[in-house]
């Protein structure tokens, strides 16, 4: 199978490469090895758009400049002379060195005013993606950082492309490459005035008494896990968008819940969190498609945010 290289060509359209002192388009090494790979004038020129006579100037043209015939027609076809076939790695090697420079230019290109997409949870994005991404804006300021907010949906976001990077649980991880940043430890969330205050660390079988908010928008998430398996009583089911809503439904004496630490700041006057008994961990993370790695912009970013965790 031909290497495709008509899907490719307008890349390096115009593009020079020198031999012996002088310079030829590249397009015409591109043609050459078409015609080759085809093994007709015809198809190659149907292929890269060219009529065939003018693919056949070319060849003339590219054989004048090189200074010996390349290239045998006879009744099997189009093939390369003996000496053709000498030149043919090389020639393959300066084609395959001009998609290179061709990709490099377009990835600078991007980098001058790309973009990155990130999904993450409100928590990885509230507390931890805006020093991660004023770190990376401090070298890379005509950068769009797009964030799109969500649970289980990140994974789909990535499997579909519609993000380059993404950050949840170990449990929404999936297929993808996985860079775990933190272990984080879950509390019990309780009005202040519950009579769980009294607990500075709070035990599992002591919030079987009461009603109990079960986030169900992440049905992998260890917190909604733990809490579908408790004897408890009086279960509510909430597919809150955001656990600031949660925090709200706890301070007006709907219910206890479990939340990251992290979330311990913005809990209103009347809200507490205190650990549990067993202590509970989830394990945050960063997830990547295979070609992530090759994205200079997505890995500088990663950069960012490994100083931004100190990892």
């Amino acid at each position: 199978m031909h290497h495709n290289y008509a899907n490719r060509y307008k890349l390096l359209f115009g593009r020079l490469v020198c031999i012996g002192g002088d310079c030829m388009e590249t397009k015409k090494l591109i043609a050459l090895l078409t015609a080759v790979e085809l093994g007709s004038f015809n198809k190659a020129a149907e292929e890269l758009g060219y009529t065939q006579s003018g693919l056949t100037h070319m060849m003339h043209s590219l054989e004048t400049e090189i200074g010996f015939p390349l290239l045998l027609r006879d009744h099997n076809g189009v093939s390369f002379t003996r000496e053709g076939k000498k030149l043919e790695p090389f020639l393959r090697a300066v084609v395959r060195e001009g998609f290179a420079l061709s990709d490099k230019i377009a990835e600078i290109a991007e980098n001058v005013a790309g973009k990155i997409r990130i999904g993450a949870y409100t928590s990885i994005a509230t507390f931890f993606l805006p020093k991660a991404i004023s770190i990376f804006k401090e070298d890379n300021p005509n950068i769009e950082i797009e964030i799109k907010i969500g649970v289980q949906e990140v994974p789909q976001w990535l499997e579909a492309e519609e993000i380059d990077i993404g950050f949840v649980e170990y449990e929404l991880s999936g297929r993808f490459e996985w860079i775990p940043f933190l272990e984080d430890q879950l509390y019990a969330v309780i009005p202040t005035s519950s009579p769980l205050i009294k607990y500075d660390i709070i035990p599992f079988d002591a919030l079987t008494e009461y009603a109990v908010l079960i986030p169900t928008r992440n049905k992998k998430n260890i917190a909604s896990a733990v809490l579908q398996k408790i004897n408890i009583k009086n279960k509510i089911m909430v597919s809150a968008s955001s656990n600031l809503s949660l925090l709200a439904m706890v301070g007006n004496g709907l219910g206890i819940t479990l939340l990251s630490k992290l979330y311990e700041e913005a809990c209103p006057e009347n809200v507490s969190m205190r650990p549990t008994d067993p202590p509970l961990f989830r394990t945050l993370g960063i997830i990547l498609p295979p070609q992530a790695r090759s994205n200079e912009l997505i890995s500088s970013f990663l950069s960012c945010f490994k100083k931004r965790m100190s990892f």
